[in-house]
């Protein structure tokens, strides 16, 4: 249930529009943090899929989800 309400608010907060979703960082533990800059930077479907599984904050799935339609990944 958890998983599909972060999956209903990614789905609300991507369909906005806009640009970059906003996330709290200081809220964001720092190897994610790490994991998901590089994941981010590197323009890597896979890894930002695999972060993006790992995470339960909305605000990081929108900003992955964000980056991944960025990149093309689909």
């Amino acid at each position: 249930m958890k998983l599909a309400a972060a999956a209903i608010a990614v789905l609300l907060v991507a369909g906005c529009g806009g640009g970059e979703p906003d996330v709290d960082w200081s809220q964001i533990p720092s190897n994610q943090q790490v994991a998901i800059r590089d994941a981010v930077e590197a323009g890597n479907c896979q890894r930002m899929q695999t972060v993006f599984d790992s995470s339960s904050d909305a605000d990081v799935l929108a900003y992955l989800d964000w980056h991944m339609k960025d990149a093309g990944c689909y």
